[in-house]
């Protein structure tokens, strides 16, 4: 799931990274003292790519919430916690590392408990 998930944002990176690069090409060659010369550059095709490359990424990071939560959920019942302990990932700081190492604990037969 999570190379799968790689591999699908692999294609809006790829187009947020090429706008950027032509964006930032197409603002260094203007005149820094021309208003109109610097927004017209900062609506060139690369600003418009780069665009269309966050609104595809936004697109599957909303798609793959479900994914995402049935994975972290199943992981946590294999070491034998209760899956809401997720939610613990909304603390600041400090949430995700602790969501990320209940996941590495190794299984526990003793997690079964939660298959039905």
């Amino acid at each position: 799931m999570a190379l799968f998930a790689f591999l699908v944002q692999l294609i809006p990176m790829i187009l947020i990274t090429v706008g950027a690069i032509m964006a930032a090409s197409s603002a260094a060659m203007v005149d820094p003292y021309d208003p109109a010369a610097a927004q017209a550059a900062m609506s060139g095709p690369g600003v418009i790519i780069a665009g269309i490359g966050y609104v595809i990424g936004g697109l599957i990071a909303l798609a793959m919430i479900i994914p995402n939560l049935a994975i972290t959920w199943r992981r946590l019942h294999d070491a034998n916690f209760a899956g809401p302990f997720f939610f613990l990932s909304f603390i600041p700081g400090v949430g995700g590392l602790i969501v990320f190492v209940l996941e590495l604990l190794p299984s526990k037969p003793e997690g079964q408990r939660f298959d039905v």
